[in-house]
């Protein structure tokens, strides 16, 4: 049988591993916004609407406003939209297992 100590630690290593996991999964997502805004920026329905009142004067505001996009643009758009939802997404889940290690290392 597995006492409780070595149950905590098979929990902290496993919750560890997932841990790193969604660093991976933050690290792709970081990317995947990157590679995905830059090639929104260059994907303008017509090209005096990118440094415009539409964007502000900034391109990356185009996600935005996907009116002044082209069609390759709302592709990147969508791929940029995909890419913040999996950090946060990554990011909170991170945040959830870190406060579950310092409960089980606090109260168990």
């Amino acid at each position: 049988m597995l006492g409780k100590d070595m149950f905590l630690e098979i929990a902290r290593y496993f919750l560890l591993t997932l841990m790193c996991l969604t660093f991976v999964g933050i690290v792709i997502s970081w990317l995947l916004i990157v590679y995905s805004a830059f090639g929104m920026c260059c994907q303008f329905s017509d090209k005096e609407k990118r440094y415009s009142y539409a964007t502000l004067w900034n391109p990356m505001n185009a996600i935005l406003n996907p009116s002044v996009l082209n069609e390759d643009g709302l592709k990147s758009r969508k791929r940029a939209i995909l890419g913040i939802k999996g950090f946060v997404f990554s990011f909170f889940t991170s945040v959830g297992l870190a406060f579950t290690v310092k409960f089980l290392d606090k109260f168990l």
